[in-house]
């Protein structure tokens, strides 16, 4: 689960000059038709273009969906430290089988971290283990402490 090109930028400029960007409080996460950074894409590709041909779009919002805010508690002092979730994600249920316009099997594989300042940054991409489909009527929900991020 890497970082995202602007969050490995934001994280260098943070160890090496001590200088902090003013982050939001609020950190958002995005779920995607298939990983973000999947094949044939790089890390630093922006998540929500598609970019690369890797279709890698967002849940269309007109399903129910919409993006879940989180928080993360503090990283753990094991090597390699870890960070995750400290709140339930609940996303509302769906109103429509969930997927994209291009792309509408209903299969949700991976998901970015946003963070939701005045210009949403995706600053980490990942995968789920296993991609779920999302018919009508069915709910996602990622418990507390699942969402974990590393550092490699």
């Amino acid at each position: 689960m890497p970082l995202t090109h602007l969050g490995s930028q934001e994280m260098l400029q943070v160890i090496m000059t001590n200088t902090l960007k003013s982050f939001s409080t609020t950190v958002e996460l995005a779920l995607f038709t298939q990983a973000a950074g999947g094949p044939g894409a790089a890390p630093d590709d922006n998540p929500a273009s598609g970019a690369a041909g890797t279709d890698v779009l967002e849940i269309d919002t007109g399903t129910g969906y919409a993006r879940e805010p989180t928080t993360f508690g503090t990283a753990t002092a094991a090597s390699p430290s870890v960070i995750s979730n400290t709140n339930l994600l609940a996303y509302t249920q769906a109103t429509a089988q969930w997927g994209s316009t291009t792309h509408p099997t209903g299969f949700v594989g991976g998901w970015v971290v946003y963070d939701t300042s005045a210009t949403e940054i995706p600053v980490w991409v990942g995968a789920f283990n296993t991609a779920k489909q999302v018919l009508n009527l069915d709910t996602v929900s990622i418990a507390m402490g699942d969402l974990t991020l590393q550092l490699d």
